[in-house]
């Protein structure tokens, strides 16, 4: 039998991302901003944002328009480790949301076409060292 008061301790938390490369944590049952990281770069495109994160274990994992790779820490937001993806100079972004299989984050890169030269990637990265 579950003991409703430990029901009513839970907490429930949403995190999203938004424009501008931000990663929130919510309250999921008022709403309110538990944390809150502008990871950057402010967004100069029409298409400013990610489309998904991926959370594993205590990390979530947030690509950002200037094709890094983030590892947040869960709990506040702070950054645990930073990869880049692909050269964000050369016209590489980030719109795509990554997964996480067997301990490795997967990531792939927007802006591929203007390189059928030298083509494109999907990278995989350690989850907890990057």
């Amino acid at each position: 039998m579950t003991n409703p008061d430990r029901r009513k301790q839970a907490r429930l938390i949403s995190r999203t991302t938004n424009t501008s490369n931000t990663v929130q944590a919510l309250d999921g049952r008022t709403g309110e901003l538990i944390w809150e990281h502008r990871i950057g770069p402010e967004s100069t495109r029409a298409y400013g944002a990610t489309r998904s994160l991926a959370i594993y274990n205590d990390k979530i994992f947030v690509p950002t328009t200037d094709a890094k790779l983030y590892a947040l820490n869960a709990r506040n937001g702070k950054i645990v480790w930073q990869a880049d993806v692909g050269p964000a100079g050369r016209g590489y972004t980030n719109s795509a949301g990554p997964l996480v299989v067997n301990g490795k984050v997967i990531q792939s890169l927007t802006g591929c076409s203007q390189y059928k030269d030298e083509g494109c990637y999907i990278s995989a990265w350690d989850a907890e060292t990057g």
